[in-house]
């Protein structure tokens, strides 16, 4: 089962002016992928979806608009009414991304505000260290071996990667 879900980083600002985002997760099988999405349309939404899901993957998803065309699109399809329950009656629930957005907001929290640009970034380490939270090899040995060349190029396609 893939759970998806998407929030809102408030504490992003350009100068003074705040800048909020929408950030799209993507938890399955104890490990998150996210990634900032311009607006929340349906196009949007099923084009990252396409990209990042596996076909044949059973969706667990809020009942959000932007959702509504994924049975249509030949994708398995849980949504669950927050309105009426945290869950869909026969026990399925979104929690395990929710958990990852309490960790996010808590985690962004301790750094205060900062730059959209550098938005990324922070997705990138927050979500490296969740994904490791339960390993038992050295997540500093883990991410210095992870380390991509430095040159401008690579940074951008490092950068395109939490871009969706």
């Amino acid at each position: 089962m893939v759970h998806i879900d998407e929030t809102l980083i408030r504490n992003v600002r350009k100068g003074q002016k705040p800048m909020p985002h929408i950030v799209m997760g993507i938890a399955s099988e104890g490990e998150v992928r996210c990634g900032v999405l311009p607006n929340r349309k349906l196009e949007t939404v099923t084009s990252a979806i396409n990209r990042v899901v596996r076909p044949g993957s059973i969706l667990v998803t809020d009942c959000h608009l932007a959702y509504s065309s994924l049975a249509r699109d030949g994708w398995e399809h849980i949504p669950i009414n927050h309105s009426r329950a945290f869950h869909n009656f026969a026990g399925i629930t979104n929690n395990p991304i929710e958990v990852y957005w309490g960790v996010l907001k808590r985690t962004l929290r301790l750094y205060g505000r900062f730059s959209p640009d550098n938005l990324w970034r922070f997705l990138a380490e927050i979500q490296f260290r969740y994904n490791r939270r339960g390993a038992t090899r050295s997540p500093f040995l883990e991410l210095i071996e992870a380390f991509p060349d430095t040159c401008p190029t690579a940074l951008a396609d490092l950068r395109r990667a939490f871009e969706w």
